[in-house]
């Protein structure tokens, strides 16, 4: 449970599954609530997790059981705010592009990062959208593309979270995924 009982929804790893071996939860954008993140660690202590956070005012507690990496996140490299491509990102701290968990606030700035090729990162996506109005077209187009026949993700849930979207996309045509979280065994 996070900030203001916020729920983030997710599949449970089938501990016995090769595809669950270094097994990663990645927070992009700590944010200074870490509960989430701690829980997680409890449930699953041989998962590593890490956090992309820009701002040390917004790390907590967080170095204590996961590794912080002090950048802002984007598509493509930047030197405003010491952003990194996502892709960069997790080749040089991650050493891989294979990400059970992610999960990321998404503000204005952050929806191309959601709108960029993710099915060969991601295989479990919680997402907080903010900006959800009738003239704003970008929450919208975002759910069209994620639940395209050509996206790798199906929605697991997606519901009404204070003035804001919250959704969670499982990637149902990855095969480690698929193992990782028994998905052919499930109602998917």
């Amino acid at each position: 449970m996070g900030r203001f009982n916020e729920k983030k929804v997710f599949l449970s790893l089938v501990k016995s599954s090769n595809a669950t071996r270094n097994c990663i939860f990645l927070t992009i954008g700590i944010g200074g609530n870490i509960q989430v993140e701690k829980e997680f660690k409890q449930a699953y202590p041989e998962c590593n997790v890490y956090g992309i956070e820009p701002r040390v005012s917004q790390i907590s507690d967080f170095d204590k059981f996961g590794t912080v990496i002090p950048f802002a996140v984007g598509v493509k490299n930047a030197t405003i705010d010491l952003m990194v491509a996502m892709p960069t990102l997790l080749d040089a701290y991650l050493k891989t592009r294979f990400i059970h968990y992610a999960t990321i606030d998404v503000e204005k700035a952050e929806f191309p990062i959601l709108e960029a090729p993710l099915d060969k990162m991601s295989f479990q996506l919680d997402a907080e959208l903010h900006g959800f109005h009738p003239e704003s077209m970008e929450i919208i187009n975002l759910l069209k593309l994620y639940s395209s026949p050509e996206s790798q993700y199906t929605f697991v849930v997606n519901f009404d979270f204070l003035h804001h979207q919250k959704v969670t996309f499982v990637n149902v045509k990855n095969e480690m995924c698929r193992e990782a979280f028994d998905l052919d065994q499930s109602c998917l």
